[in-house]
């Protein structure tokens, strides 16, 4: 069952996806970037630290920058966590995409 709906979720994800049009489609980097968080108590917390320093880490590559800065625009997102002694310390990975400005948002107003 589980399967099943992250299967229908993904489906839907890449109809959605490939549903847009070519002025909102995403340019992507062409390699993934990890960055490892400081260890937390929970995983959840080590994950958020994760892509804390997953984000700080394309926000500041020179060939990337802010525009590339968003976890959720993302390619391929995962985590690789581990338990140190009481800790959990974990590594975030993504290929950072960004969505250039629409044609019509870039162009200026046009007057009468």
């Amino acid at each position: 069952m589980r399967s099943r709906t992250a299967f229908a979720l993904t489906l839907a994800g890449v109809l959605l996806a490939s549903s847009l049009p070519s002025a909102l489609a995403s340019t992507c980097h062409s390699h993934a970037v990890k960055a490892k968080g400081a260890a937390g108590l929970l995983e959840a917390t080590a994950k958020s630290r994760a892509r804390s320093a997953w984000i700080k880490k394309v926000r500041t590559k020179r060939k990337l920058g802010p525009a590339y800065a968003a976890w959720l625009r993302a390619l391929s997102p995962a985590y690789a966590c581990i338990k140190v002694a009481k800790r959990i310390q974990c590594e975030a990975s993504a290929v950072p995409c960004k969505l250039p400005m629409a044609e019509a948002a870039a162009s200026p107003p046009r007057s009468k």
